[in-house]
């Protein structure tokens, strides 16, 4: 797990050497469901502060003076602030606006039942899938034992 901060106008990541909330729980101390959701939860933080972040501030950094131009003094080292400024910037930005008239574009066609979602991050989906079937079937095995499981 990293938390993420800010400090001098500039990203600051802070690693801890074990994951904080995969070792919350061992295996055996909660229900599995619960358990595959904060290993979910820490992978996903883990993806956000390590790899979304830093290309957030790098996009910040080199945008600098428009980001920061209406944040106030006592404010610029508030992480949520100074990602709020740079949304607001992205928000007036052509492919930012592109990007709403495609979602929906995309909207309009998952109601009519004609989108083609196929090409849409297949690594993820085929991730998704897997991961879904497996826990389905494991859940099916107990069945007989665990009525009420919740994955019913």
């Amino acid at each position: 797990m990293t938390i993420t901060a800010k400090g001098n106008c500039h990203l600051i990541l802070l690693p801890y050497p074990d994951p904080c909330l995969r070792g919350c729980f061992p295996p055996w101390g909660s229900h599995p469901s619960w358990k595959i959701a904060m290993d979910s939860l820490e992978a996903y933080d883990h993806w956000v502060s390590n790899i979304v972040l830093p290309i957030a501030f790098q996009w910040i950094e080199e945008h600098k003076q428009e980001v920061y131009a209406n944040i106030p003094t006592e404010l610029r080292e508030d992480i949520g602030v100074v990602i709020s400024a740079a949304f607001e910037q992205v928000r007036q930005m052509p492919y930012y606006q592109e990007g709403v008239e495609m979602g929906e574009a995309f909207a309009r066609k998952r109601k009519e039942g004609t989108l083609d979602t196929s090409q849409y991050n297949p690594v993820w989906t085929e991730i998704t899938r897997r991961v879904r079937k497996e826990v389905e079937a494991v859940f099916q095995e107990y069945k007989g034992v665990l009525k009420h499981s919740g994955e019913d």
